[in-house]
């Protein structure tokens, strides 16, 4: 009995034991696969993490190139990220704006496409696929972003009003105006809504309905001088002028000087051909402290046609409107010089000059201006006065030419050569708007050359202003004249005396010039003539032209009325060497 029960208890012991050895291997077994698991998971996480590293750093790098302007490369760069991960929304998103920063616009919209793809719910992705859509002219899927932007943003102005834009440019007119209407729902009425209705309607081919929009917002804004124009030129616009009429004379009734009304009124009577009432709003205007000086101008600006002309009443007008605009904006550089415009135009070049030159003091950026006041010194001999006036617009414009010509005219008035030569030389560099400027300039360069016998180079200019416009007559005349002078190149001299005289026919300097190539060459007789033509043509108060015509006489063996010339030039005074003259005089002999 105890054996047997002996036995039966010891065989469950055995069994025990050997569950245990093989759990305990089974459990070491599963130890070691666990570390191994746990190694690979570890390695796992590892390349993960190496991973992220690696398209952070890339998209950081994206970024720095972006900055740093190298757009190219910053695009490159932001491809590779999405290399690495084909789902990152924000490096599309990047690509659409890089590539819409290039112009490239069908390649920027499939960027933002794609970030909108990816995070629907982001405003900025949609912000960017609704303006590509828009650049690229597919409004109707442009007006669906916003459409959506406008449920997810509701209480947005900007998506709202966007939204109908986008309307607007796919043409559904109705559409655009249920969303504005449900903005004025929404936000209130507004000058910028009602702005658009009143356009929509109008294309719509409903000015009633146009109109009504805005007297809504004069009603909700009575005292509103902009909405009143706003329905006058619904008005205006329809062909409706007496009910135009009818809203600026309501404007006046709360604005009794306003000039935009005045403007408008005199506009509307003058398509009437009622010029009284026309003069009488025009300069209610233009007499109005509200209206800014650009306004004032672009109202009298078309007055300068009467000045200069035969209707003086209307160019007393013109000039009282063109001081009074100087007087009300003293410190405006247009309204001064726009009174100088009109001086000018008058033919009263000082007082076209005083204007011109408060208009510089005031602002000096405008060439045309500087122009003015350089010509105007030039006719009236102010060669002091040029100088400075060229010097400066030389410091304010210094790659334009003209102030370089007056420069270098002044200087040559001047006798100031070098300096003349210093600057007309510049100007030639920087070249004239036209060739017959760039001819003018050399042939005051070779003027100047002259002067200081440098023949060759004078020469030389004189043959570059020709070889630009061979029918100028004063390059002709002069050139001629300085080589008669010097006794050089007579034949071509001469040939150029009589081109001259062909050109501009009856100029007594120029005929004076082809007599005195003829005396050179000892054609005495045709030289008289010549000269006896400059003389009938105004020469007669030459001092130079008399005393050449003395000395024809005195090669003619005529001495008594040589001498009686040359003191009758004497007397005139404008002659080439005075002392010589005197000298003729007194020896009553001919000296060369």
């Amino acid at each position: 009995m105890n054996k047997l029960k002996i036995y039966h208890n010891t065989l469950p012991f055995c069994m025990a034991m050997l569950i245990i050895l093989l759990s305990a291997t089974d459990m070491q077994a599963q130890k070691k696969k666990k570390k191994k698991d746990k190694k690979e998971e570890v390695t796992a996480t590892e390349e993960d993490n190496k991973e992220t590293k690696e398209l952070d750093r890339a998209y950081v790098d994206a970024a720095k190139l972006r900055i740093i302007g190298d757009v190219k490369g910053a695009i490159l760069k932001y491809e590779e990220v999405i290399g690495m991960d084909e789902n990152n929304d924000a490096a599309y998103y990047e690509l659409a704006r890089l590539y819409y920063e290039q112009g490239e616009n069908q390649k920027a919209l499939s960027n933002a496409a794609a970030a909108h793809k990816l995070d629907g719910k982001n405003k900025w992705y949609k912000l960017m696929l609704a303006e590509m859509y828009n650049v690229n002219e597919d409004y109707k899927n442009a007006s669906k972003i916003y459409q959506e932007m406008t449920t997810q943003f509701p209480e947005n102005y900007n998506f709202w009003y966007d939204y109908a834009f986008m309307l607007t440019q796919d043409n559904k007119y109705k559409d655009a105006i249920e969303v504005l209407d449900e903005m004025e729902n929404r936000f209130g009425t507004d000058e910028n809504i009602v702005q658009q209705k009143r356009n929509l309607y109008l294309k719509e081919g409903k000015p009633d309905k146009a109109a009504e929009a805005i007297e809504e917002l004069i009603y909700l804004n009575p005292n509103e001088p902009t909405y009143y124009n706003m329905l006058a030129d619904v008005y205006i616009e329809t062909d409706q002028p007496d009910k135009a009429i009818k809203v600026y004379e309501d404007l006046l009734k709360i604005d009794d000087n306003n000039p935009y009304a005045f403007i408008a009124l005199a506009e509307f009577y003058k398509q009437q051909g009622n010029d009284e009432q026309y003069q009488n709003y025009i300069l209610k205007a233009f007499k109005s402290e509200d209206l800014n000086v650009d306004s004032k101008i672009r109202v009298l600006f078309p007055y300068i046609e009467f000045v200069g002309g035969e209707d003086k009443a209307r160019e007393t007008q013109a000039m009282e409107m063109a001081n009074l605009l100087a007087e009300q904006h003293p410190k405006s550089a247009k309204a001064h010089a726009l009174l100088g415009d009109f001086y000018y135009r008058k033919k009263e070049n000082e007082k076209a000059l005083k204007a011109y030159n408060k208009s510089v003091d005031i602002d000096e950026s405008t060439f045309t201006v500087w122009q003015q006041i350089m010509f105007i010194q030039s006719d009236l001999s102010k060669y002091d006065a040029l100088l400075k006036s060229s010097q400066s617009a030389i410091e304010v414009f210094p790659n334009q030419a003209l102030p370089y010509f007056f420069n270098g005219f002044a200087n040559n008035r001047q006798e100031k050569y070098k300096d003349a030569i210093k600057s007309l030389k510049q100007g030639t560099m920087i070249g004239a708007v036209n060739d017959g400027m760039l001819a003018q300039m050399y042939s005051q360069l070779a003027d100047a050359y002259n002067s200081i016998k440098e023949y060759e180079k004078s020469d030389e200019n004189f043959e570059e202003a020709l070889k630009l416009n061979e029918e100028d007559a004063t390059v002709l005349n002069n050139y001629s004249y300085y080589l008669t002078l010097r006794g050089e190149n007579l034949e071509r001299a001469e040939e150029m005396a009589l081109k001259a005289n062909e050109i501009e026919p009856g100029q007594p300097s120029f005929q004076d010039t082809y007599a005195w190539v003829l005396y050179r060459l000892r054609k005495y007789e045709e030289a008289k003539e010549w000269l006896e033509k400059a003389i009938k043509n105004g020469g007669d108060k030459s001092g130079t032209i008399i005393e050449h015509l003395g000395d024809v006489y005195y090669r003619l063996e005529d001495k008594s009325k040589a001498v009686e010339l040359w003191n009758k030039a004497m007397k005139l005074g404008d002659v080439d060497d005075e002392d010589k003259l005197k000298k003729k005089i007194a020896d009553q002999k001919l000296y060369e």
